[in-house]
C-alpha cells in the first residue's frame, strides 16, 4: 500500500484550500507514527507562513512511482522552533491520484461574462445574466471568482478575460464547476489554443516577478539585520 511508504523525506506540497487566495507551500516529511503525519516546511515559505492555522483545511500532494498522489484534510496542530514551522495531518486512511495540468496563480485580472440560458422543448426558461468581476486565481484551465447568487453550478458562461498589455480579450466557454464560501470555481469548456497560450504565458511572466520580488524583499530584510548585528 502506498500509505506504508510515507516516511521521512517525502517532499511534500500543501495547498489551502479553505482560503480566499490559494496558497502553496512546500516541506518534508519529518516524522510519523500511525496516527499522525509532521511536515517540516521549507524555509523559502517563511514570509507566507501565516496562512496556515490550526483547522485550515488543505490538500497534502506528493510524487511516487511516476504520480502523484493527494489526499484532503486539516491541520491539525502546529510547532514553531524558530525560524521553522512544523505541521501536523492526521495521517490518512486512503489517497487519490491527482493532477494538475496547468498552473494556477493567484492574480486579479478582470473578466465579463454572460450566462447562457438554459432551454427547454427549444425554448427559454430563464433571461441571460451578465457580471464584470476580477478573478481570484486563474489558470489555463479555468478560473476563480468571488462568490454571486447569480451563478450556480452547472452554469455555463461566455467568458471575455481580460489580459493585461494586451488590446484584445480571450475568448472562451466556461462551466462552473463548482461553489463554496469563497467563491466560483470555473473550468474552461471550449478555449482556442492561442488564446490558452496567452493565459499561460502571461501567468508565468506574472509568477517570475512575484519570485523576484520576493527574493529581493528577502536579501533586503538580510541586509538590514546583518547592519542591525553589527
Amino acid at each position: 500500500m502506498l500509505e506504508t511508504n510515507l516516511k521521512q523525506g517525502l517532499k511534500i506540497q500543501i495547498e489551502i484550500l479553505s482560503d480566499t487566495h490559494t496558497r502553496r507551500y512546500s516541506g518534508r516529511i519529518e516524522d510519523t507514527d500511525q496516527d499522525s503525519i509532521s511536515v517540516l516546511l521549507s524555509l523559502s515559505d517563511a514570509d507566507e507562513k501565516a496562512g496556515i492555522q490550526i483547522g485550515t483545511k488543505c490538500r497534502v500532494a506528493f510524487s511516487m512511482a511516476g504520480k502523484t498522489y493527494a489526499f484532503d484534510t486539516e491541520v491539525g496542530a502546529i510547532r514553531s522552533n524558530g525560524s521553522t514551522q512544523s505541521v501536523i495531518f492526521p495521517r490518512p486512511e486512503s489517497f487519490y491520484e491527482w493532477t494538475r495540468q496547468y498552473l494556477r496563480l493567484d492574480m486579479s485580472v478582470w473578466i465579463r461574462y454572460t450566462v447562457v440560458p438554459r432551454e427547454e422543448m427549444g425554448a427559454r426558461i430563464d433571461q441571460p445574466m451578465r457580471g464584470y468581476t476580477q478573478t481570484l486565481n486563474i489558470s489555463g484551465g479555468g478560473l476563480r471568482i468571488p462568490p454571486t447568487h447569480s451563478l450556480s453550478i452547472g452554469s455555463i458562461l461566455e467568458l471575455e478575460i481580460d489580459i493585461p498589455t494586451e488590446l484584445e480579450p480571450v475568448l472562451a466557454i466556461g462551466k462552473v464547476s463548482h461553489i463554496d464560501e469563497s467563491g466560483c470555481g470555473i473550468e474552461f469548456l471550449l478555449i482556442q489554443e492561442p488564446d490558452r497560450s496567452r493565459i499561460v504565458k502571461h501567468i508565468f511572466k506574472h509568477d517570475r516577478l512575484s519570485r523576484q520580488q520576493r527574493n529581493m524583499k528577502h536579501e533586503e530584510n538580510e541586509q538590514a539585520s546583518e547592519q542591525g548585528d553589527g
